[in-house]
């Protein structure tokens, strides 16, 4: 079955830990069964947190640095060390990507903070044929594989046409579309004008929308007082027959004008109202919070000048 793979939801969570050397201690958070040898914090934050592969397809990942800031500020008395940093790991092949923060800050002798956050897309799967699929997803999954539009639901290329509709006119859309609609699967307000959509979702390229269609719409025009519509269709062309009714001088005498839209113009309009991606750090970076676990204690101890003595830390066998 065909599928389609969304990275747009993403999981956060935090991993910190804290150095007080006066007391002789630090704070792990969450519980993490190893070992700290070393008094400097920044080695507990060490390789095996950060993947070399993608965790959806395995594919070798791709590092940039977003931001790297180092600040140090000293006099005979105090200093302050402040490091952030930010990195983004991508998959070039599907798209699944990770942010990991490293936030380091020390003032003076006697505390220090290392903090280290991930921000981890989320692998999501729909068939293409579900009703699940976003319409924002299901767009950028059409503009690179157009044909696939001939998998989706009908009721799911309803939705997706009131989606376009709304970004391509930029105008309300309202979707009808269902048991005893009448032949109207959605309203659209265009210039303060009503109009009438209805949805053809053919399953072979090379369908033919046939002057049946146009005829039976004109009546579903007439009988809702509105002299505006549109028929789209997934058929490469309308018949020649269906073409020429739409120009009926009763029609035209009415008022009445319908707007004849194939393939071609679903992919125009989805090329048009394509929107610039937004980057990685606009994109997911903001006000997000970290919430952290209930600490574990590591005892040791400062000999009053530049070494620490540690003992292993203290661990009721809790998973990583």
């Amino acid at each position: 079955m065909d599928q389609i793979i969304s990275f747009e939801d993403y999981a956060l969570w935090s991993k910190t830990i804290t150095e007080d050397p006066i007391e002789g201690t630090y704070d792990v958070y969450p519980p993490v069964n190893l070992h700290i040898t070393e008094p400097e914090a920044v080695k507990f934050f060490d390789a095996k947190d950060i993947p070399v592969t993608c965790r959806n397809c395995h594919s070798i990942l791709t590092s940039e640095i977003l931001k790297d800031l180092y600040e140090y500020k000293h006099d005979p008395q105090y200093f302050v060390v402040d490091i952030q940093k930010e990195m983004i790991l991508k998959c070039y092949n599907c798209g699944w990507w990770l942010i990991v923060q490293n936030i380091s800050n020390r003032e003076g002798h006697d505390y220090l903070v290392e903090k280290r956050n991930f921000i981890e897309a989320i692998v999501k799967k729909y068939n293409i044929d579900s009703l699940a699929v976003p319409e924002i997803l299901l767009k950028q999954h059409l503009r690179k594989n157009q044909k696939d539009i001939y998998k989706i639901h009908s009721r799911k290329f309803e939705t997706l046409v009131v989606d376009v509709y709304k970004d391509f006119f930029t105008c309300e859309v309202k979707h009808i579309g269902g048991p005893g609609d009448n032949g109207i699967d959605a309203y659209a307000i265009i210039g303060d004008i009503p109009h009438i959509i209805q949805c053809k979702r053919r399953t072979s390229t090379d369908a033919v929308e046939s002057v049946s269609t146009v005829r039976e719409f004109i009546g579903t025009l007439v009988s809702s007082n509105v002299k505006k519509g549109h028929i789209i269709t997934t058929a490469p062309k309308f018949s020649p027959n269906a073409v020429e009714l739409t120009h009926n001088p009763y029609l035209v005498r009415m008022g009445i004008e319908i707007s004849l839209k194939n393939i071609e113009d679903i992919y125009q309009m989805l090329s048009i109202t394509q929107s610039p991606e937004a980057t990685f750090p606009d994109y997911m970076l903001g006000n997000m919070t970290f919430q952290e676990s209930t600490p574990i204690r590591v005892k040791g101890y400062w000999d009053g000048g530049s070494h620490y003595n540690w003992h292993d830390i203290e661990t009721n066998n809790v998973p990583w």
